[in-house]
């Protein structure tokens, strides 16, 4: 059973009784948030699957500096199972969000249409933004083409895409994820009692969220692992998260404690500076004991078929090697 957070901080008031039981409580809490920055914990694995479907063409009508699109019956599904999808106009970026699909005409973008007005207007609809439906998600960790049997390349900049494809024209299995930032803003324009594809709404917190490249036009879904977002413990009962012991955060936060004169009205009989090093001494040498224990578990999970980090990467396509092709070979 895990330890609680009232486990780690309650000792500390009968080792000093000057001590406010809220600063106690932001020890304990400060020691925790270091301990899970030390590294990607077991307990921080989370699995989804980013369900990617079949794109929806047709030709559009729509007027300049206005953020609707206009269908011929027939095309859309007439709900909000493509809202967070990408809309892209006659083959040319930018890619606008869709933040409303209940009409069967209608879509309602994120932002104004910046084309001239015009009417039918091949567009396309499709998944080409990642974001992923865990409301606890914080970073992908890895992702996977199963059917490929390969592993995305993450991390790779935006001018790496725009160098190769920056009208976002090749079509292929996608083999690359493109960090752009938080969704706030695509949150926002959510209406309200709207949910997307990834059952967020515009109350959601925002999240990062990545552009997959190249383009697919396949159905397929793409398992990953993701690190989890820990929240804080507030209340006494919240459990510690995985291997964390409360005698590990008691020992930081008894340093802590050694090093905190007290206050004008009541000083702190405990201020020691010699026994705060002691303190963190043991601090650090249970940290690293608890590292051990993990360890396990997470080359565990990182092995599952979610994961399959001992895939490569997906092959570079021959774009790439034309803009990366060196000199000499070029010049001849």
């Amino acid at each position: 059973m895990a330890d609680s957070f009232g486990n780690a901080w309650r000792p500390l008031k009968s080792y000093c009784g000057a001590l406010p039981a809220t600063l106690a409580k932001q020890f304990v809490r400060d020691r925790l948030a270091e301990v899970i920055d030390r590294r990607q914990w077991s307990f921080q694995r989370g699995f989804g699957t980013w369900v990617v479907k079949t794109p929806i063409s047709g030709n559009a009508s729509f007027v300049y500096g206005s953020n609707q699109l206009t269908f011929a019956p027939g095309v859309l599904p007439g709900d909000n199972s493509i809202v967070g999808w990408q809309v892209m106009i006659n083959g040319q970026m930018p890619y606008y969000n869709v933040v409303a699909g209940g009409d069967p005409l209608v879509v309602t973008l994120d932002g104004p249409v910046i084309e001239k007005t015009a009417s039918g207007v091949p567009c396309k609809i499709l998944q080409v933004y990642f974001m992923s439906e865990k409301p606890d998600f914080e970073k992908v960790i890895t992702m996977v083409d199963r059917m490929n049997q390969w592993q995305f390349r993450r991390n790779v900049p935006q001018e790496e895409i725009n160098n190769i494809d920056a009208q976002r024209t090749f079509v292929s299995p996608p083999e690359w994820l493109s960090g752009l930032g938080f969704n706030g803003l695509y949150l926002a324009a959510l209406p309200d009692g709207v949910s997307d594809a990834y059952g967020q709404t515009n109350e959601s917190d925002p999240a990062p969220y990545f552009e997959a490249w190249p383009q697919t036009s396949a159905a397929l879904p793409y398992p990953y692992i993701y690190k989890k977002k820990i929240p804080l413990p507030v209340n006494d009962s919240d459990p510690l998260p995985g291997f964390i012991r409360a005698d590990v955060l008691r020992e930081g936060a008894l340093a802590d404690l050694c090093n905190w004169p007290g206050t004008e009205a009541v000083k702190n009989p405990k201020y020691n500076p010699v026994n705060a090093n002691w303190h963190a001494k043991k601090f650090e040498n249970r940290v690293v004991d608890m590292i051990f224990r993990d360890e396990q578990v997470t080359q565990i999970t990182l092995k599952t078929p979610a994961g399959s980090t001992q895939w490569g990467y997906g092959p570079m396509s021959a774009r790439y090697w034309q803009q990366h092709a060196p000199t000499m070979l070029v010049s001849g």
